[in-house]
């Protein structure tokens, strides 16, 4: 996670910064087969652009709140969703507005929380939090279908679960939800990740997302109804499903004992591996003068919030609670976020010093190493497709764009 001044915000989900050496093994299709990372150590690819910019401050047909998900369509038109709008946005290759999808309610085509979205062949689903459930529509927005499914569970402290997203047999990825005030106290270890059918009953289990209560920092009196806040610093498991497997990165922070490394793997739904990257790397010494400017950001602007909640809390008490919640590992985990390509290749963005730009590197759909890609400082990337790469930029005054830049794919 960098510093969020003038506009060079990345994702919350982001890490904090260091310069991280590359030294790296790498064992594909399983822990035996090892080679060579020789393309991780090249010189990075640079992307051109960006040559489409969507956005603006006057413009009610380009205004948007923040971006979400990107994803290209089969049609060659870019869907895109939004935090707070329950409905998707189109638009054409070269930028220009190409109408709406969904509005808000319980119809049918209607949203109100939708959370996901993707593309089976010529149709498009949605989830929607809101009971959920999938909605199926054509690309232009008309209503084919919906779905739901509810996994039911039981037991004291056992996390509620619910589908996440379908894959095309009709099948879901469910996963548990984390009660904050459960993980901050050590009570809830961990959350389920299951393959459930339609119905919601369980088809299998893949590893549990683990959870330790330095994943989470209370805010002054969580009985009071105070939220809770991420941590600066996160090195819980990355996951993301794709159309038929699942792509999971375990990045622990080194903590001194064994080799430091992170695994990546692709998995079937039902939890079979399909192929595996290790990755060994060189520990870096978490920046105590970055992570503290982060800090002093964070608690000013957290400040005014907790006013509302708290007016009887001085802004040194709550610093000082604050503090005393923040997760300080010695080392850095190697891995800020997960992007999975549409070709299905893995992109993993490497924590980085600050001074330079942002390094991806690339795993191709069987975890074999392609190469590094550099992307603009500033630019979050949200999708990959092709030649493609489409992500949010932010200007000065916060206003954000959908931007596509253009890199040369590597050849396997």
């Amino acid at each position: 996670m960098r510093s969020t001044k003038k506009g060079t915000k990345r994702s919350d989900g982001a890490v904090l910064t260091a310069i991280l050496m590359v030294g790296m093994t790498v064992a594909c299709g399983g822990p035996e087969n090892a080679e060579s990372t020789g393309p991780l150590a090249q010189p990075p690819i640079t992307p051109t652009g960006p040559d489409v910019r969507i956005g603006t401050l006057d413009d009610p047909a380009y205004a948007f709140r923040a971006v979400r998900l990107l994803r290209e369509g089969p049609n060659g038109l870019l869907y895109s969703m939004h935090n707070g709008e329950a409905m998707l946005r189109r638009w054409t290759a070269d930028g220009a507005p190409s109408g709406q999808i969904g509005r808000e309610g319980e119809g049918p085509g209607e949203f109100r929380r939708p959370s996901n979205y993707g593309f089976f062949g010529d149709s498009l689903w949605v989830f929607d939090l809101s009971g959920f459930r999938v909605i199926y529509l054509d690309l232009e927005g008309n209503l084919l279908g919906t779905s739901t499914a509810r996994v039911e569970r039981s037991g004291e402290n056992r996390s509620p679960v619910g589908p996440t997203r379908p894959f095309r047999d009709g099948t879901y990825l469910a996963r548990g939800v984390a009660n904050p005030r459960l993980v901050a106290s050590g009570e809830m270890t961990e959350t389920e990740v299951l393959w459930v059918d339609g119905t919601g009953e369980e088809l299998a289990r893949l590893d549990p997302i683990p959870h330790r209560p330095t994943d989470i920092v209370p805010l002054a009196n969580p009985a009071g109804g105070v939220p809770f806040a991420p941590q600066l610093v996160t090195d819980a498991p990355l996951l993301e499903a794709e159309e038929s497997a699942v792509v999971r990165v375990d990045r622990l922070s080194w903590d001194g004992t064994g080799e430091a490394e992170a695994v990546v793997r692709r998995q079937a739904p039902s939890g079979d591996t399909i192929a595996l990257f290790r990755l060994a790397y060189d520990p870096i010494a978490l920046d105590e003068d970055l992570f503290e400017e982060l800090v002093d950001e964070r608690v000013g602007g957290m400040w005014e919030m907790m006013q509302q909640f708290r007016p009887d809390l001085t802004r040194e008490s709550f610093e000082r609670q604050y503090r005393e919640a923040l997760y300080r590992p010695d080392f850095l985990p190697p891995v800020e976020s997960l992007v999975v390509a549409g070709d299905g290749s893995t992109w993993l963005l490497a924590t980085d010093g600050g001074g330079s730009p942002p390094t991806w590197w690339v795993l191709g759909p069987d975890m074999s190493p392609l190469g590094r890609v550099e992307t603009p400082e500033g630019f979050d990337l949200k999708a990959v497709h092709e030649d493609r790469l489409w992500g949010v930029e932010m200007d000065e005054l916060g206003v954000n764009y959908i931007v596509r830049y253009r890199y040369q794919p590597f050849t396997r």
